[in-house]
């Protein structure tokens, strides 16, 4: 299996939800974002990490190589609402 076959598993697994829009993977449920261009640029054990990582499930965590703006962070949630 490839790296990216293993992280697309690992997601399916954790079942995150790709939203093509914005190339993310979220789950409503664990209030986690990924960007696609972090999944890709990390290895299959960082991505467990960030999806096993326990939070405080009050606020929505954004995985990003580069933080998103507040703005972006809002544009984001308010699409994952509808």
């Amino acid at each position: 299996m490839s790296r990216s076959e293993e992280k697309k598993q690992i997601l399916d697994n954790a079942k995150y939800v790709y939203h093509f829009n914005r190339d993310i993977y979220y789950n409503r449920i664990d209030k986690k974002i990924l960007s696609l261009e972090a999944i890709e640029d990390n290895d299959p054990n960082w991505l467990n990490e960030k999806i096993n990582e326990i939070i405080n499930k009050d606020e929505w965590y954004f995985y990003f190589n580069n933080p998103p703006s507040d703005k972006i962070k809002n544009e984001i949630l308010k699409e994952l609402e509808k």
